[in-house]
């Protein structure tokens, strides 16, 4: 028996604070997420036994830092995590099992980003 889940639609809101050293900007940030939550099981030759979709709330944590290469282009990485504590109950299909069942499955995810910003408009010369 194989249980999978999948993500969509992630709303993430943050508070952030760092630190400056010249050119450099180190930051951190952590916060609350929340995202729709697919969670499916299935079984090697019955196929998919049972599935359930709910917004879920989580948490999410992170890490950038930033170089300013010139006053108007800025190099930077972010490191970003975020965790979902799904708990559904996963409704079964016809061939599934007869009765509901109950998952409690902590969905964990991580991205990096890099990234060149160029910033217009400005007072540079």
């Amino acid at each position: 028996m194989a249980l999978s889940s999948r993500v969509r639609d992630i709303t993430l809101l943050t508070g952030k604070f760092g630190w400056t050293w010249q050119n450099l900007l180190a930051s951190f940030r952590a916060g609350w997420a929340t995202g729709e939550v697919d969670v499916r099981t299935s079984a090697s030759g019955l196929g998919l036994l049972a599935s359930a979709s709910a917004r879920e709330s989580g948490w999410t944590a992170g890490a950038s830092i930033e170089y300013a290469l010139w006053d108007h282009v800025i190099l930077g990485a972010e490191y970003d995590y975020v965790q979902f504590n799904a708990d559904q109950t996963l409704t079964p299909t016809a061939v599934g099992p007869l009765v509901p069942i109950h998952v409690h499955a902590g969905v964990d995810m991580q991205a990096v980003t890099a990234r060149l910003t160029f910033k217009i408009g400005g007072g540079w010369q």
